[in-house]
């Protein structure tokens, strides 16, 4: 059920952004056409004739927490990004996990995620503010996002603050 309900989110998450780069592109002054080729929507610029795949234009990912935790035993380089609140935060999150609340992290990212190319990966409780979160980095220009959804998904290791 989680998986159709992350799958069904992916492409509304989709169509939202492919609708916004559209309503972008009917704004500017160079045409330009959406076309689908082997099932991967693209962007061409008429004028131009340059191409970028929908796929790297929007950075995130969504992943599963095994497939995150895979990620973390095999990566050199990470940051773990917990969206939740303070309270939850303290109550459990996954070790070496930095706070961001989803509400702040516009004013936070910055400072706490300066690094726009570094592997974020992003969960709370049950994955809605993640996707949220992970759609504002996006915005903001973060390259790397990925999702893995809700910690009541993570079966591995916690810890709390006293």
């Amino acid at each position: 059920m989680r998986k159709i309900f992350i799958m069904i989110t992916a492409v509304l998450l989709s169509a939202i952004l492919l609708f916004a780069a559209s309503c972008r592109d009917v704004t500017m002054k160079d045409a330009s056409v959406t076309s689908a080729k082997s099932g991967e929507a693209e962007e061409t610029d008429v004028t131009s004739g340059a191409t970028d795949s929908i796929e790297e234009q929007n950075p995130v990912r969504v992943i599963t927490a095994k497939e995150a935790k895979t990620m973390m035993d095999t990566l050199e380089s990470y940051i773990i990004v917990d969206v939740r609140e303070q309270s939850e935060y303290n109550a459990g999150h996954i070790d070496g996990a930095v706070l961001v609340p989803v509400g702040s992290i516009e004013e936070l990212a910055p400072e706490l995620l300066p690094d726009k190319d570094q592997v974020l990966l992003l969960y709370c409780r049950s994955g809605n503010r993640s996707a949220h979160a992970a759609a504002k980095l996006f915005d903001m220009g973060y390259l790397n996002v990925y999702d893995f959804g809700g910690i009541r998904d993570w079966t591995y290791e916690t810890v709390t603050v006293d």
